[in-house]
């Protein structure tokens, strides 16, 4: 899991945030100011079982283990609020290069 108090590099330029985790609701990282090219520090990570519904012809719901990222972040307007990112699912996450998946 990425340890509390360290910096980590998105992987790719697109990620699900939130504003809590696992029951939070989405939000828009533009509207936020949210840039994917820059590292994020991470206030607290942990491991939650969440319903997950397979993309497929069944829609079948399983749980899934996720590994979740809290992190601060100062929106265009001057106000910092804590959002919340998957780092992992199904996997073991043991960080070693502090890159987003």
């Amino acid at each position: 899991m990425p340890p509390k108090n360290s910096w980590l590099m998105w992987k790719h330029k697109e990620h699900a945030i939130y504003d809590a985790f696992p029951d939070g609701s989405p939000v828009d990282a533009d509207a936020i100011g949210l840039d994917f090219g820059q590292p994020i520090w991470v206030e607290e990570s942990f491991r939650v079982m969440c319903w997950r519904q397979l993309n497929r012809k069944s829609k079948k719901w399983i749980i899934s283990h996720y590994v979740a990222v809290k992190f601060a972040h100062t929106d265009p307007d001057g106000n910092t609020a804590c959002y919340y990112s998957t780092f992992g699912r199904d996997v073991d996450v043991d960080v070693d290069v502090g890159r987003m998946e």
